[in-house]
């Protein structure tokens, strides 16, 4: 036999032993595929990661488990969960990285729990968010839930009309309701519980014609809709008059004497409005500086903290006319990170293409020379969460390169106002924003949401 662990660490030994089944003595069949596959692991190296299998090996009573049939994981998750076990590495993808996720939680591997949570946190969608509220909810995966609970704040109205809210269960759906931030009219929450309400009674096989069998799935819901805050108008035409009404008669007519003012302080039923989605703008400059980059690349690069918790919405550059006349074209990129430790992660990504994708300009200021205009660059649509103490970047890149502007002239520059001296701490309000700044200070403004 050769030497094969010459020249090996720990963790090259360990790996090298599972991928060729080095004195391996326990096998899993995953009898659910077909053809059944079989994976060979080391019963002291599952051991020493994770109490279930300790327990299962050499607990009290362990018995001679050789060979186990899994039923309730895939063998390519499985396969995942074996490598991180063995190496601290995992290929986590969007396909099956909730099945990785409940075999972590199973096995009671934590390390990779969270690593499964960071990788979806940066997949929610509208699309997704439902799903991973009910699987994060499932596994106690806090922080998972944490940001699906906020992503559904910033985009009720979107995720209510979704067909994955219509499969939440009932806590769930309760969960959302309760929430004080909800970013929707509340006409719109009672239609998205009008519409899970049929969906569940389709599930149980119930009529859903018969109020009785509506009323006992919205029983706790209904008493989380802010009905004082509808128009009496839709409340009497879109609510009382539909053939789907989920409120009783007594709770009809105490909301008419909400509406009459002849009913006050009602017990069951909210009158407080939800709290309003704010937008907070964070400028890193006192005021514009004055500085051009002539068919020159533009690089901006800085690293900044918060002391709330924030969404980012997007980014601004100032720029200004061309001495064409016109705006001309910008081509580059953005990115938002993330930093732990040494590593960072991408948490946004916009490629900039000014004639293929036209950015957002809004009129600043102007003179006879020339006309300054702020370009905003949106991030909404990857719902990046700003956790405070946590450090974030922002790295802005423009190419050197001659663009054709809208004249149809090949214009020789691109023209940016620039500040040689940005903050390093910006308060607005409670909220400080501190700052690491290197590059040309081209990035004028960060904006965010935020709920009060």
């Amino acid at each position: 036999m050769e030497d094969w662990q010459l020249g090996k660490n720990i963790v090259s030994s360990l790996e090298y032993a599972l991928d060729n089944n080095h004195l391996s003595d326990v096998e899993f069949h995953f009898v659910e595929e077909d053809p059944v596959v079989s994976l060979m692991a080391h019963k002291l190296i599952l051991s020493l990661r994770s109490p279930v299998f300790q327990a299962m090996f050499f607990g009290p009573v362990a018995g001679e488990c050789g060979k186990i049939e899994i039923h309730d994981i895939e063998s390519s998750a499985f396969a995942e969960l074996l490598r991180y076990i063995y190496t601290d590495e995992v290929v986590l993808c969007q396909e099956d990285v909730l099945d990785v996720l409940s075999a972590s939680h199973k096995y009671f591997i934590t390390g990779l729990v969270q690593k499964c949570s960071k990788f979806l946190i940066r997949t929610i969608s509208m699309t997704n968010v439902c799903e991973l509220l009910e699987k994060a909810t499932l596994f106690g995966v806090k922080d998972l839930q944490h940001h699906c609970l906020v992503f559904i704040d910033l985009h009720t109205k979107e995720v209510l009309k979704t067909d994955g809210f219509l499969s939440l269960s009932r806590s769930t759906v309760e969960r959302i309701l309760a929430a004080n931030t909800l970013h929707a009219d509340e006409f719109i929450i009672y239609q998205a519980i009008q519409a899970w309400v049929v969906a569940e009674c389709n599930r149980h096989s119930l009529d859903c014609t018969v109020f009785e069998n509506r009323r006992v799935l919205a029983e706790p819901l209904v008493n989380l809709i802010r009905f004082p805050l509808i128009s009496p108008q839709k409340f009497s035409e879109e609510i009382v008059g539909s053939s789907l009404n989920l409120l009783t008669p007594q709770e009809t007519i105490n909301l008419f004497q909400i509406f009459t003012r002849k009913l006050s302080n009602p017990h069951d039923i909210f009158c407080q409005p939800r709290k309003e989605e704010m937008t907070l703008t964070i400028s890193r400059f006192e005021e514009d500086g004055r500085c051009r980059f002539w068919c020159q690349g533009i690089e901006d690069k800085f690293q900044f903290t918060t002391n709330t918790e924030l969404v980012l919405s997007g980014i601004t550059v100032k720029g200004s006319i061309q001495r064409c006349g016109c705006f001309g074209f910008m081509k580059g990129s953005v990115q938002i990170l993330e930093y732990n430790k040494d590593e960072s992660v991408i948490l946004g990504l916009k490629h900039l293409d000014h004639k293929q994708n036209p950015l957002i300009r809004s009129h600043q200021q102007s003179s006879a020379k020339e006309i300054l205009y702020d370009i905003f660059i949106d991030f909404r649509e990857f719902s990046i969460f700003i956790t405070p103490g946590k450090n974030y970047g922002v790295h802005l890149t423009i190419e050197r390169k001659l663009e054709e502007c809208d004249c149809n002239e090949i214009c020789d520059c691109y023209d940016f106002v620039s500040n040689r001296y940005p903050k390093e701490e910006v308060h607005a309000g409670e909220v400080t924003t501190t700052f690491q700044n290197s590059g040309e200070a081209v990035v004028k403004k960060l904006l965010f949401n935020y709920w009060r």
